[in-house]
């Protein structure tokens, strides 16, 4: 898990009411994936009873994917469409123009998140589906810790730019 709080008065409101859920629970066990938000949790929550953090690298780093030869084409971006997206139109462009002037033509959209509830039984096939994008292509530009995440386990080369949260760090 991520802890990330905006610092307006609704995310001040959201980390209160958070809070107050954790530090009333008796026996939580939360996992978090990376230091910023196991030190923001371990030092401004109570955690009460038998509850405890533990700290543990994000799950999808443990999958595993054949490296064959395989057939790459084009960019494939991968950017945030919510509140932590830090990347303006005017950046995007010039990615874009700078990529047609090295010899870039093909240009791929997709997202780590999903806008519905997933079924349990639907989310080995849209996994697979997922990475299977990230490994047909060359480049993968992206603001997400997933898609980050997918290029790795894929050895599918990859640029990172930062987003507002601290995840990418």
């Amino acid at each position: 898990s991520t802890i990330f709080y905006t610092s307006d008065d609704d995310g001040n409101k959201a980390f209160e009411k958070d809070r107050d859920s954790y530090q009333k629970h008796e026996d939580l066990l939360i996992i978090l994936r990376e230091a910023i938000s196991y030190e923001n949790l371990k030092n401004n929550i109570n955690l009460a009873g038998t509850s405890k953090q533990i700290f543990a690298p994000d799950m999808a780093l443990y999958l595993n994917y054949p490296n064959g030869k395989i057939s790459r084409d084009g960019v494939l971006f991968c950017f945030r469409n919510d509140k932590e997206k830090k990347i303006t139109d005017v950046e995007y462009e010039t990615i874009i123009r700078v990529l047609k002037e090295v010899g870039y033509n093909n240009f791929i959209h997709t997202d780590t998140a999903y806008q519905k509830r997933v079924k349990r039984k639907e989310r080995e096939l849209l996994l697979n589906k997922k990475v299977n994008e990230f490994i047909r292509s060359e480049l993968v530009i992206t603001d997400r810790l997933h898609g980050i995440i997918i290029c790795v386990i894929t050895q599918t080369p990859c640029i990172a730019i930062a987003s507002v949260s601290h995840k990418l760090l």
